[in-house]
């Protein structure tokens, strides 16, 4: 079967597709709740009790290992750090409960990034610098002080959520739909080919039926 047969012949059945799978995933999608993003980053390094230039460069030098990075960005979704955040807050551990905490390194810096998200933007807000203050105290007390955590910038209220991502929710539902059509398609035609070296499709023709049925010699 030609191309333009085919389009013919099945477009309906894949457009079809499409446009149900962007459907039901748009009206999924708008059904969750809102969520917001807040953000605070933090630089870390050495401070000034490391005493000479030289014990500063080799503090320095030890904090930006990609292990020592690494372990501190373990501490603001630790429980100790969120423990604190409850307390420090007043929260009681249901209305918190909804609020994840993720923290990045930014490539090739001592920076972190610590990400609050949740459905008050607020709340969010606050959540995320009670973080950056509970892990400061947590390090200070590991490290005696030789190592600082100093606040880049403070985490703002969000204004917009960063969830539920519709467009994309919808995009990818279309391609799925897209996909799930093409394939259904492709067993039709596959089947109908296998039908026809059967002499099925002869007696078809010969019973007029209509000519998507059929396949070009």
């Amino acid at each position: 079967m030609n191309l333009r047969r085919l389009i013919r012949c099945y477009g309906w059945l894949v457009l079809l597709s499409l446009l149900t799978g962007g459907a039901v995933s748009a009206y999924y999608a708008k059904r969750d709740p809102a969520l917001f993003e807040a953000s605070a980053t933090v630089v870390v390094g050495p401070s000034e009790r490391a005493g000479s230039y030289e014990a500063a460069l080799r503090s320095l030098d030890t904090v930006s290992r990609r292990n020592v990075m690494a372990t501190y960005a373990q501490i603001p979704s630790s429980r100790t750090a969120r423990e604190g955040v409850l307390q420090e807050l007043n929260f009681s551990r249901e209305r918190s409960a909804g609020y994840g905490v993720r923290t990045f390194i930014l490539p090739d810096t001592n920076v972190l990034r610590i990400t609050v998200k949740g459905a008050d933007p607020q709340r969010a807000s606050e959540f995320a610098n009670a973080l950056v203050r509970q892990s400061r105290k947590i390090i200070l007390g590991i490290y005696g002080g030789i190592i600082t955590f100093d606040i880049l910038d403070e985490a703002a209220i969000p204004k917009a959520p960063v969830d539920p991502e519709v467009e994309r929710k919808t995009a990818l539902g279309a391609l799925c739909g897209l996909i799930l059509g093409s394939g259904v398609v492709f067993l039709i035609v596959r089947f109908r080919s296998r039908s026809m070296h059967t002499g099925t499709e002869d007696i078809r023709k010969k019973q007029g039926l209509h000519p998507c049925v059929g396949q070009n010699a």
